[in-house]
């Protein structure tokens, strides 16, 4: 009976020693080094998605409220914008490469001028804000044609040197 019990001891020793071992400190891991599990976004991440969304559905209430007090004949986009003065055309797609001389005018929705380029401009080169190349993408390239973009197909929440971040615009395009 003694020699079970000195066996006894050692054994539940080594059972508490592994035990609170797991219990110990470890070093973070980086996400990649988990098995399989995708990282959680932090607080701050989940917050700059939902400010986005909000903006984004901000942004959407204005362009319809511009549209009701800007009467002709709008068509909607896929992403977001709207595009007066030519119907976009599913059938009709031009290749990423393709070169336009355009004149973009972007103004504010109270009208004010923000920026008048003309240049030079590739398809798939973004060079353009998405909501002209996919209108570009899908038109007659003859055409002049008005861009109504929110904020987030436009310029973005970062702007330009003329733009600010989070604003939404009416781009005049003009096929030079």
């Amino acid at each position: 009976m003694k020699l079970l019990s000195t066996i006894h001891y050692p054994l539940s020793t080594i059972a508490l020693a592994i035990a609170l071992s797991a219990c110990a400190p470890q070093a973070p891991q980086r996400p990649s080094q988990r098995s399989g599990q995708q990282p959680e976004p932090d607080s701050l991440t989940l917050a700059m998605v939902e400010l986005h969304r909000r903006l984004a559905d901000a942004a959407d209430v204005e362009l319809n409220n511009y549209i009701r007090n800007h009467p002709g004949q709008w068509f909607a986009q896929d992403d977001g914008s709207w595009v007066m003065g030519v119907e976009p055309l599913s059938t009709i797609h031009h290749p990423q490469n393709t070169l336009y001389s355009l004149r973009l005018v972007t103004r504010d929705l109270d009208g004010n001028l923000l920026s008048d380029v003309q240049g030079e401009y590739e398809l798939g080169k973004c060079q353009l804000p998405s909501s002209v190349e996919s209108t570009l993408h899908s038109t007659l390239s003859t055409l002049n044609y008005i861009v109504l973009a929110p904020w987030y197909v436009a310029y973005g929440s970062q702007g330009n040197e003329f733009i600010d971040g989070y604003q939404n615009v009416t781009i005049e395009v003009y096929i030079l």
